[in-house]
């Protein structure tokens, strides 16, 4: 969730009950080929949910939890990850993480006794790590019995996180400017490197370096920057600072390839690794849309944004070709935030 569209959250909370909701569509029995598309929903309204995007059919399945489970997912749902045949599905302001057989989309068990969780990232066969917004610790959560190992405390609380060879590179996000690279193992921090005020997101090209995303910051406002950090020596190796006082760019990704990065800062831009300055035309142009969520393909290399709308109403999602073509957009849930990727 981003911070900066709290208060906005706050503001609205009282219309919600006046915004009309879309019927549920009775799902399918399998969930083995598409596009599952995570939707916060409100800050402290409870109504989070996922969608469903059938490819083959071009068919959005809307409410799978509540369909498949008969009770409401929770308050801020954050971000999705398959492990085996399993997902789990982190609920960020109920404190918990969802365990769903993958296929159906049941409950096989909730993992609860978290603050603020915020991403998910197996680390192991046997275990995954959980960042908080609110706790300077790791979760360890272990994998076959779904509970939690123990807390492994760390300097600052931490956001995304990227798994690479043996270590993890871990962004603080919140009052923070450190990126720093522990040992997959025991938690350990390693090394560290100061970046822009409040990196965001991160992706590894194919030349073994480290791109993160800062946004700068809000309450302590800062310049936003792009940097690029050398995993051979974990030292930074390049800074490209954003122009605009009022940009706050986000979700940083990389291509398959690793040849070519994309981000949103309010339109969606894309930029070579080898690039010596920041993209200045728009890959997707925003004529109003509030682009906020965007992920990768695995297998079409297709580019999928969302669009928040008002944060209140029921926002929808695009899917662009690597050349930048829209091909179609979807409704979706409220404030539609991550996909997980499914089948081809």
């Amino acid at each position: 969730m981003h911070k900066n569209i709290i208060l906005l959250y706050i503001l609205f909370f009282t219309f919600l009950s006046c915004e009309d909701k879309p019927e549920p569509i009775a799902s399918q029995g399998k969930y083995t080929d598409g596009v599952f598309i995570i939707n916060e929903g409100n800050f402290r309204a409870g109504n989070a949910e996922v969608s469903f995007f059938d490819e083959t059919q071009d068919t959005v399945y809307h409410n799978i939890y509540v369909g498949k489970n008969g009770k409401k997912l929770g308050d801020v749902a954050m971000h999705m990850v398959p492990v085996g045949n399993k997902f789990y599905l982190v609920v960020n302001n109920s404190g918990k993480i969802e365990v769903l057989e993958k296929e159906s989309f049941k409950q096989i068990s909730s993992i609860s006794g978290l603050i603020s969780p915020r991403y998910f990232l197996q680390v192991t066969d046997s275990t995954a790590w959980v960042s908080d917004l609110s706790e300077r610790a790791i979760t360890l959560i272990g994998l076959k019995d779904n509970n939690i190992i123990r807390k492994i405390s760390v300097p600052r609380t931490l956001e995304t996180m990227l798994l690479h060879t043996d270590y993890v590179y871990a962004c603080a996000w919140r009052k923070g400017n450190v990126v720093y690279k522990l040992d997959k193992n025991s938690g350990e921090v390693l090394d560290s490197v100061v970046v822009h005020n409040e990196p965001n997101s991160m992706a590894i090209d194919a030349d073994n370096q480290l791109w993160v995303l800062s946004d700068g910051g809000v309450l302590n406002r800062t310049q936003a920057a792009l940097s690029r950090i050398s995993l051979s020596d974990f030292n930074l190796v390049a800074t490209f600072p954003f122009s605009n006082t009022n940009s706050y760019p986000s979700r940083l990704l990389v291509d398959h390839e690793g040849l070519n990065l994309y981000f949103i800062d309010n339109h969606v831009y894309k930029m070579g690794i080898s690039d010596t300055q920041l993209p200045t035309q728009a890959f997707a142009q925003s004529t109003g849309q509030i682009y906020y969520g965007m992920s990768i393909h695995p297998g079409t290399g297709n580019v999928y944004v969302t669009d928040a709308k008002d944060y209140i109403s029921h926002g929808s999602f695009s899917v662009y070709t690597h050349l930048g073509q829209k091909l179609y957009t979807h409704t979706t849930g409220i404030i539609p935030a991550y996909f997980a990727f499914v089948g081809n």
